[in-house]
């Protein structure tokens, strides 16, 4: 049956909708919206640029949609939507991808414009004030990563599922740059306030991922490091820390843990700048006490003796008591740190933090001994060594109390099939030979960085 719209033009009448008398030709005249069909001539509806449909005007705002700076609507999303700076004024776009050529971000006004320029040692330059701990920005963070552009690819999926089931947390230090507010939120990234950091008072930023808790997550880490490249700097000042989730807490798995990494410091230690141990000469590597932001194991635990649970307990009591410094029984517990600052707690400044195992809600074993990078390999590499130890700790409790050797081939063999293992350690072998024959270690790694590939990309 064919019928005559309200404009006067046939359609057929399965294809329309009667709105206040008249006739509309579905997602032609009129589209679904919030569950109404509403009339496109009636004012309140726009299509949408961001979800490709129309919706409410009301809800969405207008702006750049594409290269020739036309307008029109778009539901906000912060992991996207830009300002740019143009003849005309100042807008808002779509995003980065709707912009022409020659228009690109401008690190001196926090704006994109023609022929803007990054500039990488701009310090303490980007965003307004700061924390200095993440967690205050979590939870909106991760919320907005819900919204991102990312999506993981097969080799990424494949990557989670042999870091699985850990979760990984990243920070990376910078010594200049920033990244632009709308590419965080994309890449969910928190950026935060570094004190250890700071030179002549300006502090440089430190980027945070929220947990990497499933593949859809991954991504994460490549976008980083592409971020990372495109906008900041880092020097041997800097670190890049790696916070596993997911081990057990019970006192048994923390002295595996612990005596399994005082069979390991000394290989560990030998595949990085040797500043690391002990801060060396390098200014900001050690706190103001003197200690090495990446230093030893402080006690050494005894060898196992034969009655095992007696000697747990002995074991943990010495670790907890060590972890939880001079506070009282009842004062050692997660809530009474949850006021402190990090810089007052001593006991995090080791090359591996147990302490926030057990005195934080994150429960994650934190790796401090990686210079910084911002070089996807080296990073990917360095998560597998780091969950490799961890599920180690956690599969193979006993063996690491009782044993008098573990070497981080044997580690590694353990988590990932011998290919993947034996790449890992060739890798690292390649970086203790590097570290050991050259004097100016920090500076070099530094200036190869971005460029640096040993093997087959990780992601």
């Amino acid at each position: 049956m064919t019928i005559v719209k309200f404009d006067g033009q046939p359609a057929l009448r399965k294809n329309c909708r009667k709105i206040n008398g008249e006739y509309y030709e579905m997602n032609v005249d009129c589209f679904l919206v919030n569950g109404r069909w509403n009339r496109l001539n009636n004012g309140s509806i726009a299509f949408d640029h961001e979800n490709k449909c129309y919706a409410k005007k009301s809800e969405m705002t207008m702006g750049i949609i594409n290269s020739d700076f036309e307008e029109g609507y778009f539901t906000p999303n912060p992991c996207k939507n830009i300002y740019i700076n143009t003849e005309k004024g100042i807008y808002i776009a779509l995003s980065e991808d709707v912009l022409p050529d020659n228009y690109s971000y401008d690190t001196s006004e926090n704006i994109f414009r023609k022929n803007g320029k990054i500039e990488k040692y701009v310090t303490g330059h980007g965003y307004g004030r700061l924390n200095y701990r993440a967690e205050f920005q979590l939870e909106d963070t991760k919320a907005l990563y819900q919204k991102t552009s990312l999506k993981p690819t097969k080799k990424e999926k494949r990557f989670f599922s042999r870091i699985s089931p850990y979760t990984i947390g990243l920070e990376f230090e910078t010594s200049s740059g920033y990244i632009p507010q709308h590419n965080l939120y994309n890449a969910g990234l928190i950026a935060v306030r570094d004190g250890s950091l700071r030179q002549d008072g300006i502090e440089p930023y430190e980027y945070v991922t929220v947990p990497i808790t499933s593949a859809q997550d991954v991504p994460i880490i490549k976008e980083s490091c592409r971020l990372l490249n495109k906008y900041c700097v880092h020097n041997h000042r800097a670190s890049v820390h790696v916070h596993v989730g997911g081990m057990s807490t019970n006192p048994h798995t923390v002295v595996g843990l612990w005596r399994l990494l005082q069979m390991l410091q000394d290989e560990l230690y030998s595949y990085f700048p040797h500043y690391k141990r002990d801060g060396g000469d390098i200014p900001g590597k050690t706190n103001s006490n003197g200690q090495s932001y990446c230093a030893e194991l402080p006690i050494k635990i005894p060898r196992y003796t034969k009655n095992y649970d007696s000697y747990v307990s002995a074991a943990y009591k010495a670790i907890f008591d060590y972890l939880a410094g001079s506070k009282t029984e009842y004062e050692r517990n997660i809530y009474y740190f949850q006021g402190v600052n990090k810089w007052n707690i001593p006991s995090r400044y080791h090359f591996v933090n147990i302490f926030n195992l057990l005195f934080t809600k994150s429960h994650t074993v934190e790796f401090r001994l990686h210079e910084n990078t911002f070089n996807l390999e080296k990073v990917a590499k360095w998560i597998y060594t780091c969950v490799a130890i961890v599920k180690y700790a956690d599969n193979n409790t006993r063996k690491c109390i009782e044993s008098s050797e573990i070497t981080l081939r044997e580690v590694l063999e353990s988590a990932y099939h011998s290919k993947k293992a034996d790449d890992i350690c060739k890798y690292m072998e390649f970086r203790k030979d590097m570290f050991s024959r050259d004097d100016k270690f920090h500076s070099s790694v530094t200036r190869t960085d971005s460029n640096f590939q040993f093997s087959n990309p990780e992601l």
